[in-house]
C-alpha cells in the first residue's frame, strides 16, 4: 500500500546505505569532500586576509546568493553519484574534474538550481503577499499569519519532497517515469511519513555530532591540554567538522530520496492494473 511506507525499515535502510557507501565506495565520500574542500577555499577568500575564517565574513547579499549556487554546482556530481550507485552499482570516475562538465551533472545541476529557486521565490512571494493582505497589526492578525507561515513552510517541504524525487529521476536518466503532478499525488499519502523519518535522520546526526565533540572537550579536559594545543585542536576540529558532517547529511539526505524513490516506483508499478 502506498501510505505504508514503514518507518523503522526506511530509517535503518537509510543509515545502512549510507555506511555500505562510505564502506565500499569510498570514492562517492571523497568526491563530496573535495566539494566541500573547494567551498571552504570559496569562505577562506572572503576571509581574506585571513585574521578570522568564519561563514559569516561577509553579510553582502550578492556573496551569499553566489556561494550557495557554487554549492549546488560543486555537490551536484557528489549528488548524481549516490543516486547511479544505489541504482546500478555504479562506481564515478576518479578524475573528479571530467564529472563536473559532463552534460547529466550539468542537467542536474540546472535542474536543483531551478528548482531552489522556485520554492525560494515562491514563498517569499507568498508570504509577503500574506503579510501586506492580511497584516499583523492585531492579534488575530498575527494568529492568521503564523498559520499562514506553518502552512507555506509544509507547503515548502511538500515540493521540495516531489522535486528532490524529480532529481532522482534526473539522475539515473529515466525522466519519464514520474512527472511533477504524478509525483505530487503519490506523496500525499506519505508526506507524514516521509517527514518524520527525515526528521529522525538528522537528528540522529546531530545526535553523533554532539556527542563527539562533548568527547573532544572532555579529552582537552581530562588530559589537562594547554590553551594553545587546545586552540588548535578545537580549530581543526571545527575545519573537519564543517567539512565533513554537511557531507555526511547530504549523503544521508540524498540515499534517503533515492531509496524513498525505488519504494514509490515499485508501489507504484505494483497497484497498475495488469492488461
Amino acid at each position: 500500500m502506498m501510505n505504508d511506507l514503514p518507518i523503522h525499515d526506511a530509517y535503518k535502510e537509510t543509515l545502512r546505505t549510507s555506511l555500505h557507501i562510505i564502506k565500499d565506495c569510498p570514492t562517492i565520500l571523497f568526491l563530496g569532500l573535495w566539494a566541500s574542500f573547494f567551498y571552504f577555499i570559496y569562505l577562506c577568500f572572503l576571509s581574506y586576509p585571513f585574521d578570522q575564517i568564519t561563514i559569516e565574513t561577509n553579510n553582502n547579499i550578492s556573496t551569499l546568493i553566489f556561494g550557495s549556487i557554487l554549492n549546488l554546482f560543486l555537490l551536484a556530481p557528489f549528488n548524481v553519484a549516490v543516486h547511479r550507485w544505489i541504482f546500478g552499482n555504479e562506481y564515478p570516475t576518479h578524475n573528479f574534474f571530467h564529472l563536473f562538465y559532463r552534460s547529466l551533472e550539468l542537467r542536474y545541476f540546472i535542474a536543483i538550481l531551478v528548482t531552489s529557486l522556485l520554492l525560494f521565490t515562491g514563498s517569499s512571494a507568498l508570504l509577503w503577499a500574506f503579510s501586506n493582505l492580511i497584516g499583523i497589526s492585531s492579534l488575530i492578525h498575527k494568529s492568521i499569519f503564523s498559520l499562514s507561515v506553518v502552512a507555506i513552510f509544509l507547503g515548502s517541504i511538500y515540493c521540495n519532497f516531489v522535486f528532490w524525487l524529480l532529481l532522482t529521476s534526473i539522475a539515473i536518466e529515466k525522466k519519464d517515469i514520474f512527472n511533477f503532478r504524478t509525483t505530487f499525488k503519490l506523496i500525499k499519502p506519505l508526506f507524514w511519513r516521509i517527514l518524520l523519518v527525515l526528521i529522525l535522520l538528522i537528528t540522529t546526526l546531530l545526535f553523533l555530532v554532539f556527542v563527539l565533540a562533548f568527547i573532544i572537550s572532555s579529552f582537552i579536559s581530562i588530559l589537562h591540554i594547554n590553551s594553545d594545543s587546545s586552540t588548535l585542536i578545537l580549530n581543526f576540529t571545527e575545519i573537519v567538522f564543517t567539512s565533513f558532517i554537511p557531507v555526511l547529511l547530504m549523503l544521508i539526505y540524498t540515499v534517503y530520496y533515492t531509496k524513498l524513490y525505488q519504494f514509490i516506483f515499485m508501489s507504484a508499478k505494483s497497484n497498475e492494473p495488469e492488461l
